[in-house]
């Protein structure tokens, strides 16, 4: 008999990201990320070759980005040698150190098609935090120093605070690593290999302070010899690149942002000729974003990749409607073919003929590692689905929901286990704005299903993947159009005649914090909220997260110009007089996008109006992204606190 999912399952999620595939084609190589203690994940490499997979590295260790050379030697990045980062190759004998850089974090790796050399981006440490300073200080029985900087960003959210150490672009040949040199701060360098390895293809801003403005990414051909050969420039972000076979062709996504990084605009793709510079664009019929993708808590993050077919085709992926799907562009013809589209999310790292391997996440399960040829999937392994085969899982219904006067809202419906009548409902808002909600395993929701919700998501205006007009449509105007679609979904479901109206509640992160700090704040009907990683003030938020509001960009006007009518009425704590919703605020002191204080005074606000509230903090060690990629323990704990008060 199946059973209904448990908050200790999450700890029995595996979730694939990298996937290699060896010159030869007989063999798959997957970077696996699972729980290794109560509040720790380790990363180890798998290897399927027409058998049941293989694991070939072990330990408590992150072992990731997989990668053959032409030859068939398999590389990889890890932290094994701790403190000091390094990169590996896989023997007979197991892992072998290439070579190690001193203290700090490697970043993305490339490795050269002849397998001598490696391109990569590297910070160095804070020497104070280093096994050599921490022992000085010891020594001399000093305070550890403090952060100074000049420059922004100085810390990025789940990266800590780096102050003014820059990412470096670093080539390992020969027994040395020297610098390449471009410097980002944001880590914002995509690279690729010519095939003869003997230089690269280079994204980068080369200004100073390119976070104040928008992006101005510059397209360069860089020789290991020391000559520098400009490809392209102007503006925009460049991302994604992809030499084609020949060496003749650079492929690449232009995103060209107006206001600064964190504007939205579709994505171009476009094609680079390497021996005169000059760029075309293809598809500009296509309103699309190339790496986009939507939000979960049961699968890893991989870099979006473009294959070429030879020297007239590409692949690559794209979201569209809630999806992301994989397509085939002509650059002959101009068009684009749809080759793969799965209710869920697909996402394929490497190529061999044309077959393409890499990972899916759908509705039923976690990621998976799967094969495709000819349109079709080919599931490699059950990672996930071995221990999920006796569980009742929740599988999500598309729903499209009238918005008075404008469209149909487009969304899902998961139902809850069991055989009540009337039920409980959860509206669930997604963060970003800019993402989107799509038909996947989504661990949280499924909890929700699990003891007795019924879940109701929905991608309002703001979302990604349904074109650039409807992402645009709320930038400087949160809680208009925005909230005209969450109301709309709250009446959906309480027009539902499986829904108890009474007790139909709202929950969401970041964004979502912020539009379920808005609901309460303009209806009083919801049963329950809860405001996870909140927004609240956009004024006292201005300065203090890791992302700057830059004057006249996203927001109109400006905190020290005092043009701040816009930013004062968006806020959400101004209309908090007459909040009634018992609300849950859950929030992380080591959250550096949206600092802890937008939660403090969510919380302030509602005992001084005497509403019922409880705040939960989590502690300076985790950030952000505690709900998808925080410790095991506290993940579990933080869901356990969102049904114990929604079923209050």
């Amino acid at each position: 008999m199946s059973r209904s999912l448990k908050f200790d399952d999450l700890l029995r999620i595996r979730s694939v990201s990298h996937v290699a595939v060896s010159p030869d084609g007989r063999e798959v190589i997957a970077a696996v990320k699972s729980v290794a203690t109560a509040s720790t994940y380790q990363t180890n490499l798998y290897r399927w070759n027409g058998s049941r997979p293989q694991r070939l590295t072990r330990g408590r260790v992150t072992d990731s980005q997989p990668q053959f050379d032409a030859k068939g030697t398999l590389f990889f990045a890890s932290n094994r040698s701790k403190p000091v980062p390094g990169v590996y190759k896989l023997s007979e004998a197991g892992p072998e150190l290439v070579f190690t850089m001193p203290e700090g974090s490697i970043g993305s790796m490339k490795v050269s098609p002849d397998g001598k050399k490696f391109a990569f981006l590297y910070r160095p440490a804070d020497p104070s935090t280093t096994k050599e300073g921490k022992a000085k200080l010891k020594k001399d029985k000093s305070s550890a120093p403090p952060l100074a900087f000049s420059q922004f960003p100085w810390r990025l959210d789940g990266d800590g605070e780096f102050g003014d150490r820059t990412w470096k672009l670093m080539v390992w040949q020969g027994g040395k690593a020297t610098e390449l040199g471009p410097n980002d701060c944001w880590a914002g360098i995509d690279v690729a290999w010519l095939p003869d390895s003997k230089g690269l293809v280079v994204a980068h801003d080369p200004r100073a302070e390119p976070f104040m403005e928008p992006g101005a990414d510059v397209l360069e051909q860089f020789s290991l010899d020391g000559t520098r050969k400009v490809l392209a420039s102007g503006n925009g972000n460049k991302s994604m690149l992809s030499v084609s076979p020949s060496g003749k062709q650079v492929a690449f996504v232009l995103d060209s942002v107006d206001e600064h990084k964190w504007g939205i605009r579709r994505q171009r793709l476009g094609v680079a000729d390497l021996a005169s510079g000059k760029s075309k664009f293809l598809i500009e019929d296509k309103d699309c974003l190339f790496s986009g993708h939507p939000l979960g808590d049961a699968r890893d993050g991989s870099t979006p990749t473009i294959f070429w077919e030879g020297e007239g085709a590409l692949f690559l992926p794209w979201s569209e409607r809630g999806h992301y799907a994989f397509a085939r562009v002509d650059l002959s013809k101009d068009n684009s073919e749809v080759v793969a589209n799965i209710p869920g999310e697909i996402h394929l790292t490497a190529m061999h003929g044309g077959r393409f391997y890499g990972w899916v996440c759908t509705p039923e399960s976690p990621t998976e590692v799967v094969q495709l040829e000819g349109g079709k999937l080919k599931l490699l392994a059950a990672l996930n689905r071995s221990w999920l085969k006796d569980l009742d899982v929740a599988l999500p219904e598309e729903i499209n929901v009238p918005v008075p006067g404008s469209y149909d809202l487009h969304g899902w419906m998961i139902r809850a286990r069991g055989k009540a009548k009337k039920r409980p409902a959860v509206i669930s808002v997604h963060g970003g704005p800019a993402c989107f909600y799509a038909p996947t395993f989504f661990f949280e929701m499924q909890m929700f299903a699990a003891h007795g919700f019924d879940v109701f998501l929905s991608n309002p205006r703001g979302s990604t993947s349904y074109g650039e007009a409807h992402a645009r449509s709320i930038l400087g105007e949160w809680g208009q159009q925005d909230w005209a679609d969450v109301k709309a979904l709250t009446d959906f479901a309480k027009a539902d005649p499986n829904v108890d109206a009474e007790r139909v509640s709202i929950v969401g992160g970041s964004y979502g914090g912020y539009m379920v700090n808005w609901a309460i704040g303009h209806d009083s009907t919801y049963h329950r909220a809860v405001s996870d990683r909140c927004v609240s003030n956009l004024l006292s938020k201005w300065g203090n997260s890791d992302y700057p509001f830059v004057p006249d960009g996203v927001w109109p006007g400006c905190a020290f110009t005092n043009d701040i009518d816009v930013l004062w009425e968006s806020s959400p704590i101004k209309h908090f007089k007459n909040v009634k919703t018992p609300t849950l605020i859950v929030h992380s002191v080591g959250d550096l996008r949206c600092h802890i204080e937008q939660g403090e005074q969510v919380f302030t606000a509602l005992k001084m109006l005497g509403v019922r509230t409880r705040m939960v903090r989590y502690p300076v060690t985790t950030s952000h992204g505690l709900s998808r990629n925080g410790p095991p323990d506290l993940r579990i704990h933080r869901l356990r606190e969102y049904v114990d008060w929604l079923q209050s």
